[in-house]
């Protein structure tokens, strides 16, 4: 008579997860195989467990599967059997070790208990009880286990691996610690045909540079890709990603995040969100193509940015640096802008904008061929408008203060531009009030340069520092609207008036 007990490879990951296979079972007619004594160094009857008692040395086998133990209970009638003391079964590629089994030949259940131990190739399985059912090709362990091999240890209370479907499940505190990360859950399905591991709930995988929080999702360890969904979290460094959404290549280190995303840089206090991002982990550079917009952090204040295209990265020295295009949109609570392209630069806290560039401080609208907006502290500081600067303050109706300059740089006191420095070429455009703020005259000068001092934003006084030729004309002796300076052109239309604005106001 032969005992037959088969154990199996188990893999999880790219580790292997045990299971007993089924050999070698007789039809239904005939029963299944025989459980055969190879040896002992005694053998007697137990009239109470109605058994034949085995002991010392016992070997028996089933089929190809040998098993060895110092004593066994053999229940020929049912052929089953219980073994107890230095357990030790194998077959052609598997061993394993418990400190007592019982095994039902006929409905094919076995069950290990006591200091488990499964054995594959370089694989190791460890619990203190393990079930399997051969009909059904379905291993469980209930108490507790852990996976070892040369890539990871894998821990849970449950662990259930079903042959048939190839899907292994792994239940309550669940903890797969690899040479370079560690996922922790509470539940885990593995297909072992596909290496394809599934996440079921709240799941968090760490690795030395980045972290990684999902509730669903799944990886292929293959090829390294994956899929993170339901409220997904990933960190590296500084930057966070959330999302429903990110597909995400762990090799390459690329990902795109899909539906909405959030990506943040803690250490600089910046924010993008959108509906569409593409993520590259070198050089920390995210790519935004959808509903896109940057939230920036100035003074207390958020400064939202909207482009087609927002592009972040770092330079060579690791700063974060921002790029914007086309169709720029800026609002901040006293400073909105439009241009065709811009960047950003935390190296030296400064804001370029490019083509055709415009910006609103309160009633003031700024041009420039450039325009440069320099921050210090995180406070706005001032502003330089390079080549054909121009100044524009609706003074009232179609009155329009107005001043020109080769170049232009503008200061901010808390918040509000207090003074403007014009250098080269400056001519300006100044209506005059008496005390009950009505108006009295225009004062049109040139002068190379001056500097212009505000007052509750409106232009206070005008102080010309070479060369000046200013000529003051009365209310009443003016046509007012042929006092215009070259390249005068009033763009309110544009200004963005909300944070929602930045995505509905269309530049041309």
């Amino acid at each position: 008579m032969k005992v037959h007990l088969i154990f199996f490879p188990i893999p999880v990951f790219s580790f292997i997860l045990f299971f007993f296979t089924g050999n070698q079972t007789l039809s239904a007619q005939t029963g299944a195989q025989k459980i055969e004594i190879i040896r002992a160094d005694a053998l007697k009857m137990d009239t109470l467990h109605k058994a034949r008692k085995l002991v010392g040395n016992v070997i028996l086998r089933q089929g190809d599967v040998t098993m060895e133990c110092d004593s066994a209970l053999f229940y020929n009638m049912v052929n089953a059997l219980d073994a107890y003391g230095n357990v030790h079964i194998h077959d052609p590629s598997t061993k394993a070790y418990a400190d007592s089994l019982n095994y039902n030949g006929e409905n094919k259940i076995a069950t290990l208990r006591g200091r488990v131990r499964v054995l594959q190739d370089s694989v190791t399985l460890e619990t203190n009880y393990l079930t399997y059912h051969m009909e059904f090709k379905n291993a469980t362990y209930f108490n507790g286990g852990k996976i070892v091999s040369p890539d990871a240890t894998i821990t849970s209370v449950r662990g259930n691996y079903d042959t048939q479907s190839e899907n292994a499940f792994f239940s309550r505190e669940v903890k797969v610690v690899g040479t370079d990360y560690t996922i922790e859950t509470d539940t885990l399905r593995y297909n072992t045909a596909q290496k394809i591991s599934y996440f079921l709930a709240p799941t968090f995988i760490t690795r030395p540079d980045e972290k990684i929080y999902c509730e669903s999702g799944w990886y292929d360890s293959q090829s390294g890709k994956s899929v993170f969904g339901k409220n997904t979290v990933f960190e590296s460094g500084s930057q966070r990603i959330n999302t429903d959404s990110l597909h995400y290549d762990s090799n390459s280190g690329a990902g795109k995040a899909f539906l909405y995303f959030s990506w943040t840089d803690t250490a600089q206090q910046t924010q993008l969100i959108g509906k569409r991002a593409d993520y590259f982990k070198e050089g920390q550079r995210i790519i935004a193509t959808d509903s896109a917009s940057l939230i920036y952090m100035i003074d207390n204040d958020s400064l939202f940015l909207s482009a087609d295209t927002l592009k972040s990265g770092q330079d060579s020295l690791g700063n974060t640096e921002f790029f914007a295009f086309p169709s720029v949109r800026i609002f901040r609570t006293n400073l909105q802008g439009v241009c065709d392209s811009l960047a950003f630069s935390f190296s030296d806290s400064t804001i370029r904008m490019y083509q055709q560039p415009i910006l609103w401080n309160d009633g003031n609208q700024l041009t420039g061929d450039t325009i440069i907006i320099l921050m210090h502290d995180g406070k706005l500081d001032k502003l330089e408008l390079f080549d054909n600067g121009f100044i524009v303050n609706k003074a009232h109706l179609e009155l329009y203060n107005q001043i020109k300059g080769r170049r232009i740089t503008g200061f901010f006191l808390e918040k509000k531009l207090d003074k403007m420095l014009v250098e080269g070429n400056g001519e300006s455009i100044y209506y005059g009030k008496d005390d009950n703020g009505l108006f009295i005259g225009v004062n049109k000068a040139e002068c190379s340069n001056m500097w212009i001092y505000m007052k509750n934003q409106e232009v206070q006084r005008i102080v010309f520092l070479t060369n000046p030729d200013a000529v003051f004309h009365p209310i009443t002796q003016v046509n007012t609207k042929e006092l215009i300076l070259k390249g005068f052109s009033w763009r309110e239309s544009l200004r963005p008036l909300s944070k929602q604005d930045i995505f509905s106001k269309e530049l041309d």
